[in-house]
């Protein structure tokens, strides 16, 4: 077998898996139990709210205490869709005090703002066209729009040049971040003109808020332009992102070991607690933004993608300034069962120190959400590759139908829609689960 560093790897679209478990030198025995153990764990983070309602013990009857049932807003006049987006501003009113037709409206008002970008690709079209032997560009060149190494390793959606939106599904497809910001930023306003519901994370809820706000727009520049420097700010904010709720979780937990172990003052261990989370959020901004800030004046993601597969795979990948990495099936295994671990946390608090389920509505959809995404994600290019829906639509000649179908069926554009509905479901959860708690 050549060595790592004459790996001949095969070309864009192949399936990266079996390379992995060539390469890897573990045992056959225990790639395999780390394989399965992955699998098993995705299965049950898909199954989780059913298996915790059945076998656990725990409180599930927030949804019917807060009037999040299906007979609350069933009827002949809504089709499903409907039904789905009215359960899920009642939830938003029920558990961060933002009223379900502002709900609404915002929803209005985010799905506008994309349509805007839309149109303004259509009237701009033209302006990309080749002039003189040179293809005019809508987005300045200056913000280096023309390198498109980085990306093109990246994301398996075919790039229209020249265009205002690029990548129409990995660029649109951001739209819930951008909701889902707005939806916390007025809670957390509405807590401080008029609180209706109680909130002692409110400072740590804030900085949130404004992350996933730098998430939508940079991940929206990116996708929408690859100018190489919003490549940076997208990963710092999508890291400080994903981070969040499992601080909250932290904050939440040492409430009930102030109260219940120490037995401190309820009032004081809340306000410790939620200063405390907010002090521990703030560090990971800043170390974050630190750590990508020194990649960028490293110029780390200006060429090739440095912590792809591929680059694991051949020998050339640095990851994040520490050199190369080689890639094995548990490091795999470990990106690939990301939602099984990001529950462990969440459930831990829930089941030994609140003792309850929160909302089952909104655990489900969370983790349905995340699982279907996720295990769609880990085919884009740069991370396993071969996924057989984008090939197919890749092979077609350019066309409209083509141009819809990637932005549809784009791995990226998936993880961006089902992510979204993630941290908003999510992020209903934990405050549902705290409602239960105080």
């Amino acid at each position: 077998m050549p060595s790592m560093a004459q790996q001949i790897l095969p070309p864009n679209g192949v399936f990266l898996f079996p390379i992995i478990w060539r390469q890897d030198p573990t045992s056959s025995l225990l790639k395999t139990i780390i394989l399965t153990a992955t699998l098993v764990g995705l299965v049950f983070a898909t199954f989780v709210t059913t298996i915790i309602v059945e076998f656990s013990g725990l409180d599930s009857n927030w949804d019917a205490d807060h009037g999040i049932t299906s007979v609350a807003v069933t009827g002949e006049k809504y089709n499903r869709l409907h039904w789905l987006l009215e359960i899920m501003f009642r939830m938003i009113e029920e558990t961060m005090g933002v009223p379900s037709e502002v709900a609404h409206k915002v929803l209005g008002i985010t799905v506008g703002f994309y349509v805007a970008l839309i149109i303004g690709d259509c009237m701009l079209a033209g302006g990309g066209a080749p002039k003189n032997g040179r293809r005019q560009e809508v987005w300045p060149r200056h913000w280096d729009v023309d390198n498109t190494t980085c990306y093109e390793e990246m994301f398996s959606e075919p790039s229209r040049l020249g265009r205002l939106v690029r990548r129409p599904g990995n660029t649109l497809s951001n739209f819930l971040y951008l909701y889902c910001a707005f939806c916390i930023l007025l809670s957390v306003l509405q807590m401080i003109v008029n609180p209706v519901v109680e909130n002692i994370f409110i400072v740590a809820d804030g900085l949130f808020g404004i992350m996933l706000l730098i998430l939508s727009i940079a991940s929206t520049t990116w996708h929408g332009s690859n100018a190489v420097n919003s490549h940076y700010i997208d990963l710092w904010s999508m890291d400080c992102c994903i981070v969040f709720l499992s601080i909250r979780y932290i904050g939440l937990g040492f409430v009930y070991l102030f109260i219940q172990v120490l037995g401190a003052n309820a009032i004081a261990a809340k306000f410790v607690s939620g200063w405390m989370c907010a002090g521990i959020y703030t560090c990971v901004i800043f170390l974050q933004g630190r750590m990508y800030y020194g990649c960028w004046k490293k110029r780390w993601l200006h060429g090739h993608c440095p912590f792809s597969t591929r680059a694991r795979l051949s020998n050339r990948s640095d990851i994040f300034g520490k050199g190369h990495i080689p890639i094995s099936i548990a490091a795999a295994c470990i990106f690939i069962g990301l939602p099984f671990f990001a529950l462990v946390l969440p459930l831990t608090v829930q089941y030994f120190l609140v003792g309850s389920t929160g909302s089952i509505f909104a655990l489900n959809a969370t983790q349905l959400s995340f699982v279907i995404g996720w295990s769609y994600r880990i085919f884009e290019r740069f991370a396993l590759d071969g996924c057989i829906p984008m090939n197919f639509i890749c092979r077609q000649s350019p066309s409209i139908m083509r141009t819809v179908g990637a932005a549809l069926l784009s791995p990226t554009t998936v993880l961006h829609f089902s992510t979204g509905i993630t941290l908003l479901m999510a992020y209903i959860h934990a405050r549902s689960v705290e409602q239960y708690a105080f």
